[in-house]
């Protein structure tokens, strides 16, 4: 894999989300996502990630797991919680509390749901890391950039996985 340390951004046109991806030292270190576009491009970012993130946002399934993400930004806990949510299919969908019990070794509980969802809010990589799958029992569950493009994200997979 070549160095990457650059920042690039491009539009879905498919959801018209735009995404930009910060990668520094080999290590995707941000992806953020937005209805309106807010940053520059300057097209330094490697090719792979960018035509891996357009493709899973056109329909595709890209393997995201060949990508190391920096974990210095996470505490222990918060980095076992995203790692546990790289494992979670394309088009599939796990509870907090579920995800809580996978993580703490039990059937969880809603402390540990919470627990869940607050390591998922600082999560810097999402697609990458696809913590919109995790979602509530009785509601869809919160998302960094909104309910909005969670349900497009959600949505999305689901009608590719039919």
């Amino acid at each position: 894999m070549q160095k990457i340390d650059a920042c690039d951004s491009f539009c879905s046109d498919l959801l018209n989300l735009y995404v930009c991806v910060r990668c520094r030292c080999d290590k995707v270190e941000a992806v953020s996502l937005s209805d309106h576009h807010w940053r520059g491009k300057d097209g330094r970012l490697a090719d792979s990630i960018l035509q891996d993130l357009k493709g899973y946002l056109e329909g595709d399934d890209p393997d995201f797991s060949k990508y190391e993400v920096n974990s210095s930004f996470y505490t222990d806990f918060e980095w076992r919680v995203l790692e546990e949510v790289r494992k979670i299919p394309f088009g599939k969908e796990i509870f907090y509390s579920d995800l809580a019990g996978r993580v703490f070794g039990n059937k969880g509980n809603i402390r540990g749901a919470r627990a869940v969802g607050n390591a998922l809010s600082k999560n810097r990589t999402p697609l990458v890391i696809p913590c919109h799958r995790v979602i509530g029992k009785n509601n869809i569950g919160g998302y960094k950039y909104g309910v909005e493009i969670k349900k497009k994200l959600l949505n999305l997979e689901r009608e590719v996985r039919v």
